[in-house]
């Protein structure tokens, strides 16, 4: 595949010189854009041998075929697919070369690096035939350019001997181009009855030829071009020496400039009707890289066409003998005489691709000024509506103010009536985030029960609390310098504290208990007759994730992960159960992330760092590999469910828990703090269970074909989840489905873009996934999606697969056994659970059913 990947163009080719057609993928113009196809229509014809006596005998149409991206002649929002057909191909003429490499041409070098099945009919993808989609995408980008009064022209500097003048570097119009020939473009009309005398000849004697064809850009280009790689001639000669034949290019005076002083190669700045440009123009239009104004003029030389009917010499690779090599078939005497179209539509190529992302550059830029100053003034508004939430709940009045709102959206509307939906939208969003707000300060006003921290999206405390216990319980977001006013409310009875607060309150307190002075810290507060109580209900919570999980401490060496004040509670607990020594890790302590592994002897890990936590679940503190001894780990993390270091545990054969029980058993003591009544175990166990089972993911892996959409959707349904299907949400996200970019681009992008959509949906809670057969191919994926997941393997006999618009599985039944002997293993390490699916969907959404309870109590 040919691909070119530009600032803002993608265009990808498949195909060759002699295959059936040329596929096109074309993708970074505007939707909504009008194709000019009659200009479309004559740039592919300059370039074609179709009408051309003086062209190869190759004759072909370059008819093209818009299979999607374009509707009613207009751009969509897909990329722009299509085909040219190879109507006339001979690749017979070909086989002879494998023996004996033709000289100057691509043979030799195909058969070193393809071997003997190396395709050598008309050159393969090295082939000149391959620009058509070039040309087809440049004369849109050409027509575009036009409109911005941007122009390309060319014509023949040199054809062997025939010479023509060049264009005027300092005076050359829009006109002058437009009176060359679309064919035979020359300065001098007298050249075109010398080419075809010279033409005639060549053809005669069997022999080619090659030239020179001078390239010519007008129009502002508002200084393009920039230092190094990003210079404008850069950009250009990456492009157009892409052009098979092509030897080299040469911008202004090129390599006669060497020749010169500089007193004599230096172009002057003057000022000419209030427009300072360059007396002279040897420098071809360019300074440092970057356009400056004047007409931009290069030469791009081509070889003689390597193919000629004359008796040659060349080295027979079997033989290692020279040998006379005839070369029949159809040739071209000089296929410079068609590069015109090509050289002009690739330049239009690179000078849209740069000038769009040069505008987009721009315009982010502007827009990005702008924002700054909105979110100062959008903060600045939000800093007010915190005011007045404090004035209404002082008064006791309504948050919501209808009328308010709508005279304001009414007066802006008839101001500026142009943008009446806009400013209708605008205010709509900010009135629903100031009621948010104020909703949340009123919140926090009548708050009696809540957890306090600084960010707390990620917290299950709210549904623990409020499924033990008959009152309402908040998340209560606080800035440092909210904290202590915000304990003096009278309307409080119990709060929850977390990071990074746990210290921070014992000063604010009348009162702690023995465990949360011995500790520390202070995770529960209680309001009982004007007095603040501390308590640490963390100790208790940790104790029983340890006895839960069956993570013995007594007489082992323990590594814990941080300092904080989590830490200090689970130092605590430790030697309460009897651990032998406890070593602490920081970042910059005695003890740190590099030396830790000097001693080998650690038998339990506990993380008490908020490192490996949603969003960043990828985050990995320690290399367990180098820590030998290990047989238990805890991560106090509860979200996602299994973090990466608890996986990474399991995977070893280690003994592993995440934090979750430890949220449930803390919340139960908490619980109990605030309303003096006990709850029992049998109680705590279904509420783990029921959060369990709300958070979790049911992951489907398996075969292509085996019923995972089918079964997972009725899953869903039981369950109460929300379905996902991972090819579905593929397209969603990428605009393609997957088997468009395996037949485009191969099975490594599509698993590389399938990652993305892992990544992005494993995070999630509470889904039924059902995956593409090959996601298992990547064993990263793994994580992605056992992070927060009960992963099930659904297993159906290899003859009952579905291979419809699956492009992996056709080949027939040899092809799936292959593909399933290849993938077993890794189907087996991404599963915890096996469920057969004999086409009876129904029972084995059953059995799934069963084994999801067994999974939660042994979780």
């Amino acid at each position: 595949m040919i691909v070119y990947s530009g600032q803002t163009l993608t265009i990808k080719i498949k195909g060759s010189s002699h295959s059936p057609k040329i596929d096109f993928t074309i993708d970074g113009f505007p939707a909504g854009l009008a194709l000019n196809q009659e200009e479309i229509r004559r740039q592919l014809d300059r370039r074609s041998a179709f009408t051309k006596d003086y062209a190869t005998p190759r004759k072909e149409r370059d008819q093209y075929m818009i299979s999607s991206g374009l509707e009613n002649g207009k751009t969509t929002d897909l990329p722009i697919k299509g085909y040219f057909l190879n109507e006339n191909t001979q690749s017979k003429d070909y086989d002879q070369f494998k023996k004996i490499p033709r000289p100057s041409h691509v043979d030799y070098v195909l058969l070193q690096t393809e071997g003997e099945q190396a395709n050598l009919a008309g050159g393969k993808n090295f082939s000149g035939r391959m620009t058509l989609p070039l040309v087809f995408a440049g004369a849109i980008a050409k027509d575009l350019l036009a409109k911005k009064d941007i122009h390309i022209g060319s014509h023949f500097l040199e054809l062997y001997r025939i010479k023509d003048a060049h264009f005027d570097p300092v005076n050359l119009r829009k006109h002058n181009l437009e009176a060359l020939s679309d064919q035979l473009p020359f300065i001098d009309k007298e050249n075109e009855s010398k080419l075809k005398d010279q033409v005639a000849a060549f053809k005669q004697s069997k022999d080619s030829f090659g030239g020179i064809v001078e390239v010519a850009i007008l129009g502002d280009l508002n200084f393009l071009g920039g230092p190094y790689f990003k210079r404008l001639q850069s950009s250009l000669a990456k492009m157009l020496l892409a052009i098979p034949g092509t030897k080299g290019i040469s911008f202004g005076n090129g390599f006669d400039a060497t020749k010169l002083k500089g007193s004599e190669n230096n172009d002057v700045f003057i000022l000419e009707n209030q427009v300072i440009k360059t007396k002279t123009n040897r420098a071809g239009g360019l300074n440092g890289g970057v356009a400056n104004g004047m007409p931009i003029l290069f030469d791009l030389a081509f070889k003689p066409t390597s193919s000629i009917g004359q008796a040659q010499t060349s080295l027979n690779l079997e033989s290692k003998e020279q040998e006379n090599l005839l070369i029949e078939g159809r040739h071209d005497p000089a296929f410079i005489l068609r590069t015109p179209a090509i050289v002009e539509n690739m330049t239009a190529l690179v000078l849209y691709d740069l000038l769009v992302s040069q505008e987009d550059k721009s315009l982010r830029e502007k827009i990005d000024q702008v924002d700054r100053q909105l979110i100062d003034l959008y903060l600045e508004r939000m800093a007010i509506t915190d005011q007045v939430a404090l004035v209404k709940a002082k008064n006791k009045m309504a948050v919501e103010d209808k009328l308010r709102e709508g005279h304001i959206m009414d007066h802006f509307s008839r101001k500026y009536p142009d943008y009446s939906k806009e400013i209708t939208d605008l205010y709509q969003s900010i009135f629903r985030s100031s009621k948010a707000r104020q909703e949340n300060i009123l919140r926090k006003q009548k708050a009696a029960y809540g957890l306090i921290g600084r960010t707390l999206s990620y917290s299950y405390s709210k549904e623990i609390h409020e499924r033990y216990a008959d009152y309402i319980y908040e998340l209560i977001e606080l800035r440092p310098e909210e904290l202590a006013s915000f304990l003096e409310r009278p309307a409080l009875k119990g709060l929850n504290v977390t990071i990074p607060y746990k210290k921070a309150v014992i000063p604010m307190l009348d009162e702690l208990t023995y465990e949360a002075k011995k500790i520390g810290a202070v995770n529960v507060i209680k309001f009982l007759d004007d007095k603040k109580i501390g308590y640490n209900t963390d100790f208790y919570g940790f104790k029983k994730l340890l006895i839960n999980q069956g993570i013995y401490v007594k007489d082992k060496k323990v590594l814990v992960l941080g300092t904080g004040a989590s830490a200090q509670t689970i130092e605590a607990v430790l030697k309460n159960m009897g651990a032998k020594a406890i070593s602490f890790v920081s970042r910059n302590g005695p003890l740190n992330y590099d030396n830790l592994y000097e001693r080998k002897d650690y038998e339990v890990l506990v993380n008490t760092t908020p490192v490996g936590m949603t969003p960043n679940t990828e985050q990995l503190l320690v290399d367990l590999d180098r820590l030998p001894s290990l047989k238990y780990v805890a991560d106090i993390n509860y979200n996602p469910l299994y973090s990466r270091l608890v996986v990474e545990a399991k995977k070893r054969g280690l003994v592993a828990a995440g934090g979750l029980d430890m949220l449930i058993y803390q919340a139960k003591k908490a619980v109990e703090i605030f309303t003096d009544k006990k709850i029992y175990q049998k109680e705590a166990h279904k509420v783990r269970n029921d959060i369990f089972a709300s958070k979790m993911n049911i992951v489907l892996v398996g075969m292509p074909g085996s019923g995972k959409t089918t079964i997972g959707r009725q899953l869903a349904t039981k369950l109460n989840k929300k379905h996902v299907d991972l090819d579905e949400e593929f397209f969603n996200l990428h605009g393609v489905r997957p088997s468009q970019v395996i037949e485009e681009d191969g099975e490594d992008k599509m698993r590389e873009m399938e990652s993305e959509v892992v990544k992005k949906f494993g995070m999630m809670n509470n889904l039924v996934i059902s995956t593409g057969g090959g996601v298992v191919t990547r064993h990263d994926n793994y994580y992605h999606l056992k992070q927060n997941a009960l992963i099930i393997q659904i297993d159906r006999s290899v003859y009952k697969l579905s291979t419809k618009n699956r492009p992996l599985s056709q080949g027939g039944v040899r092809h799936l056994f292959k593909m399933h002997e290849n993938r077993k293993k890794s189907y087996a390490m991404f599963s915890d659970v096996t469920v057969k699916n004999d086409g009876y969907f129904k029972y084995a959404v059953e059995d799934i059913l069963e084994l999801i309870k067994k999974e939660i109590n042994h979780m």
